[in-house]
């Protein structure tokens, strides 16, 4: 009965990531988690909470707002928690742009962008990141204001391809969008990574809004959290649209752990041993053995295959024998994502690249 669905609906592709098998032992390098278990402390929050014999009570979220505003460095009114930042990405779409609205989508980009603005049945401009750096493309969106959409979209360190936004070029696209009221949604899911390039300054821009994570740095994929942070008044729209009870309490329980320095010193040194020590060694491993990938701000490469002896999808299958994950991609064509993890997982990696070098004579 699938004629019973909006055409939007209907025409839209699924989302869906290669998910399925990852837990049989492979090096993890596809979807950019952290390939160490989350500090000790936090999993003792999730422990603390099951045996407390709340499991069968309704969620409370007032610690856990609170950790959470606090680690963004914002008021608790600020910021709202969500179920993964896609849902925040998807209520902030739900609640911003309706059917045949315009959302200005810089591409490529993070795949729930267009998921989110397709159920809504947005309109979607799509200027294209452009250069040898790929960079987003500040004077398209720039003029796209001019047709007056309801959303722009900041991806910072962008995914897939790596690079943060320029902070003075967005800005001038920030400001000007809010004199003409159009939003502008800024996700930094890499922002621990990252941590100078925020664009996180909700007094001074009323018209943003800032999604993050808890997937990467902190560490708790598996459990689904992440968070808005945005003016108050913004905030309390956005729970008009987030459900009661969306953030499940084994999540709320984690994310209480940002209050513990531990905590936070523990996420500060592990995206230090992933920027400041793995990603130069991988950096210098590419150059030696004339692999071509893009400049990235964040705990990945984008690797373009094009003009080697082998495809994206010809890495993907021999280092998955090797029990290692990659993601291959289709725009840019003939490109892969590569996460980077620890000294470890480099060494590792460097290890299973060099076997897939030689099986090509390269």
């Amino acid at each position: 009965m699938a004629p019973m669905f909006r055409p939007n609906i209907l025409e839209m592709g699924e989302y869906a990531p290669p998910l399925e098998g990852r837990s049989g032992g492979y090096g993890l390098h596809d979807f950019n988690e952290r390939t160490t278990e989350p500090h000790p402390l936090v999993l003792q929050r999730i422990d603390d909470f099951v045996r407390s014999g709340k499991v069968r009570v309704y969620p409370e979220y007032g610690r856990m707002d609170a950790a959470v505003a606090g680690y963004a460095g914002v008021a608790p009114g600020q910021i709202i928690c969500t179920n993964g930042s896609d849902q925040a990405i998807d209520v902030i779409f739900r609640g911003i742009a309706g059917n045949g609205d315009v959302a200005v989508v810089p591409s490529p980009s993070f795949a729930m962008f267009y998921q989110s603005a397709g159920v809504q049945g947005a309109r979607i401009l799509a200027p294209r990141y452009a250069g040898p750096e790929l960079e987003y493309p500040y004077e398209e969106v720039y003029e796209s204001l001019e047709q007056r959409p309801k959303l722009v979209l900041m991806c910072t360190p962008n995914n897939p391809t790596g690079r943060a936004v320029d902070k003075a070029k967005a800005e001038e696209i920030i400001k000007e969008a809010g004199r003409r009221e159009i939003a502008v949604l800024i996700d930094e899911a890499y922002h621990e990574f990252n941590p100078k390039g925020t664009l996180i300054d909700l007094t001074a821009y009323p018209n943003v809004f800032v999604t993050r994570t808890a997937s990467k740095a902190l560490g708790i994929a598996s459990l689904r959290a992440g968070y808005a942070a945005s003016a108050p008044d913004n905030i309390a729209q956005l729970r008009k649209i987030r459900g009661p009870y969306d953030v499940n309490m084994a999540a709320a329980a984690a994310l209480t752990s940002l209050e513990l320095p531990e905590v936070r010193d523990d996420i500060a040194r592990y995206a230090a041993e992933v920027m400041a020590r793995s990603k130069p060694v991988v950096e210098e491993f590419y150059r030696r053995k004339g692999v071509r990938f893009y400049p990235s701000d964040a705990n990945f490469h984008l690797v373009d295959f094009n003009g080697m002896p082998f495809s994206a999808r010809d890495a993907y299958g021999f280092l998955r024998d090797e029990r290692l994950l990659i993601r291959p991609r289709s725009d840019p064509p003939n490109t892969a994502r590569i996460s980077i993890g620890t000294m470890n997982d480099t060494d590792l990696f460097m290890d299973k690249f060099s076997k897939l070098l030689a099986r090509y004579g390269q």
